[in-house]
């Protein structure tokens, strides 16, 4: 049986796009187990905070294939993304700006940071046990975890877990916000 990773937690610190208040800078959110909507006006980084989920989880990967066509078996591979994916919104480049994500995968808690300007692994624990910050050790401990074959396969999931998306109507037509669902 394969395990879907359930956020349990998520703080971005030093990042224009989300300067917090003067009381509490950053972003930080505890999410409870139920649905989790992220719904806001045009701009405000709902598909970047969406895009920075699924990095935490997944790393700086992405889904592609020998043939640069559709997925076929066989075929399924783990490529780089462009590392300034969260660089490049904002002016100073978010050097300094990190996320934090906890998170389950089955029976284990994952804690995790990356650098936002290049979206390196800075510490990751596992049950509280520091690991090695490598995405080579991150991506051994997520197939154990998962319970899955390969980290393609997690990558796959939660690519398609990440993809949701629910259209509604607001005032000025209609829009796409994207739904990530928890437990």
């Amino acid at each position: 049986m394969s395990f879907l990773p359930v956020i349990t937690g998520l703080e971005v610190s030093d990042y224009e796009m989300y300067p917090g208040t003067s009381d509490e800078p950053g972003l930080h959110r505890h999410l409870e187990p139920g649905l989790t909507l992220i719904v806001g006006a045009n701009g405000l980084g709902k598909t970047t905070l969406v895009t920075m989920l699924r990095h935490l989880v997944a790393g700086p990967v992405r889904l592609g294939n020998r043939m640069g066509g559709s997925f076929e078996a066989g075929q399924l591979r783990v490529t780089s993304v462009e590392v300034a994916t969260f660089a490049d919104r904002v002016a100073d480049r978010a050097e300094t700006a990190q996320a934090h994500l906890t998170m389950d995968v089955g029976a284990h808690e994952f804690r995790l940071t990356r650098r936002l300007k290049d979206l390196r692994l800075t510490s990751l624990s596992v049950d509280g046990q520091d690991r090695a910050a490598t995405e080579n050790a991150f991506q051994e401990e997520i197939v154990a975890a998962a319970d899955v074959n390969d980290y393609a396969a997690w990558a796959s999931a939660v690519r398609m877990r990440n993809s949701w998306r629910c259209t509604f109507r607001s005032q000025k037509g209609w829009a796409r916000s994207s739904v990530t669902k928890q437990r």
